[in-house]
């Protein structure tokens, strides 16, 4: 199984952030970097929400089929319910076609200790 650290750095005034992602293998070696400038983020929860869709991209050009991925984010699980409300049909069939990729993907927050299964079926 492979962990992905994600991080984010965010300027209100600028509305700039920078996501800092790092893959790990099973024996804590890294096997993948990569760090993402985003121009015109709105909020701090929507860079939160654009680095945990990042890191599950990073996944899957990795070819990754188990996955987990760990960040400091709270908002995102605030804001959970209204995420999964307001799907379209595009962004169904996104992670429709994105299941193909994936068995599983594990998120955890750094700052709590309980781990939470997602499946993309």
């Amino acid at each position: 199984m492979v962990k992905i650290n994600y991080d984010t750095v965010y300027q209100a005034h600028s509305l700039n952030s920078c996501t800092r992602l790092v893959a790990r293998g099973l024996s804590e070696h890294v096997i993948g970097i990569q760090t993402i400038k985003n121009d015109y983020i709105p909020s701090v929860c929507a860079i939160e929400a654009l680095a945990c869709i990042q890191a599950v991209n990073m996944g899957a050009e990795l070819r990754l089929r188990d996955l987990t991925m760990e960040g400091n984010a709270r908002t995102i699980t605030a804001n959970k319910r209204r995420i999964n409300r307001s799907r379209s049909a595009g962004d169904r069939d996104r992670k429709n076609n994105r299941k193909e990729t994936f068995c599983w993907v594990r998120w955890r927050p750094t700052s709590l200790n309980k781990k939470k299964l997602i499946s993309l079926e």
